[in-house]
Parts: structure tokens; sequence; C-alpha cells
């Protein structure tokens, strides 16, 4: 449950600073990203162990569904960890172009690829939440019967 707590908490926090973007407010995103990049420390503190953790309470796909460490260098990852890790490189790129005032074409471009890449984690962790949960709720049923 604290996995899928702080997964929520991230993913909320980044949509935040994906839309103050979009509304080209960066100082606002910027003050975000200062709240966002609290959870991800304490992600990435805890991504081994929660890893772990999810392979003994659950299984080992599950756990590779949350980090694969074989993806650290993939464009397309499967794992929710480096899904999170693109969409947030995405984002951070936005970022970085809006403060160096780049050209619009290549802002938008930027603003685009961090769209798709938040669709695609917002998929990611829906699919990991429901996997999660209805595994917790067939385990429920054998403690039950």
């Amino acid at each position: 449950d604290s996995i899928l707590s702080l997964s929520n908490q991230r993913i909320f926090l980044l949509r935040r600073i994906q839309f103050e973007l979009f509304e080209n407010r960066l100082q606002s995103a910027r003050a975000i990203w200062k709240e966002y990049f609290v959870i991800v420390r304490q992600w990435n503190n805890d991504v081994k162990t929660n890893r772990n953790r999810i392979a003994l309470l659950f299984n080992e796909k599950i756990a590779e569904a949350f980090l694969m460490d074989t993806e650290n260098q993939a464009d397309q990852p499967q794992s929710l960890h480096h899904i999170f890790r693109k969409a947030h490189n995405a984002i951070l790129a936005v970022i970085e172009c809006m403060k160096a005032n780049c050209p619009e074409l290549e802002k938008t471009t930027l603003l685009n690829e961090a769209e798709k890449r938040m669709d695609i984690l917002g998929t990611a962790h829906d699919d990991f939440s429901m996997l999660l949960r209805s595994v917790l709720v067939q385990k429920e049923h054998l403690l039950l019967e």
C-alpha cells in the first residue's frame, strides 16, 4: 500500500508540473518540482527494497512490472520505475528548454513528447495498481477460505 501511495503522489505531482508547463507557467512548475523531487528521492531510496518486497509478497512477475533492472537504457521500458524515469526526463527537458528560452517549435515538440510519456505512464500506473490490487484480493480470498 505504501508503494501505491508513493506512486500516486509522484504521478499526481508530475501531472501538476505538466499542466503548469502547458500553461506556460515555468515558475509555478519549478516550485512544484521541488515538492515532487522530495517524493522522487524517497522513491529512489526505496526502489530496490520495494521491488524485493513485491517479489516476496507477490511474485517475480509483479516485481518486474515494478522494476526491471535491465531497462536502464531502454527507449520503451515496460516496468513502472523506468516508465516514470522516461516521463520525469521528458518533463525535465521541457523545464530546461523553457529556462533557456528555447524556440517555440522546440518547446512544442518537447511538450508533445512529455504528454506522450505522461500518457504511457498513466496507463502503466493504472495497470500496475490494478495488478497489485487483484493479487491482494486473491490472497484475501485464500485467507478467508
